[in-house]
């Protein structure tokens, strides 16, 4: 299982076992505030998450390597982000205060529109 870990000295995305046994952290480094987790089980169990004070929603494979920025805004967002394969689309990222639903593909990106 994945959760984030949202204190403020130190968040970061952590893994175990259900059981709880075999805690490790997954991301540790360039965290604020991670949020809006989410697994792609279609693409290698990556892990997408938001981070609501850096305006960006990342990526890591499953083991935490190949760190990946998938959007950037330069505004005050907070993501939600939903891996999916229904109608072609990759990624579905809800911005709650824009009312608004994009979706995205899983390769990185460099602003939001």
């Amino acid at each position: 299982m994945y959760w984030t870990d949202v204190n403020e000295r130190s968040p970061k995305i952590e893994c175990s076992w259900m059981n709880g046994e075999q805690r490790q952290p997954l991301v540790s480094d360039r965290l604020l505030r991670p949020t809006g987790l989410a697994i792609d089980y279609h693409k290698n169990d990556r892990v997408f998450w938001s981070d609501s004070k850096e305006n960006v929603i990342e990526s890591v494979n499953s083991d935490g390597s190949d760190r990946a920025i998938v959007i950037r805004s330069g505004e005050n967002y907070h993501f939600s982000v939903h891996p999916r394969k229904a109608h072609g689309e990759d990624l579905s990222i809800s911005i709650p205060l824009s009312h608004s639903i994009l979706s995205v593909a899983n390769s990185p990106a460099e602003f939001l529109q």
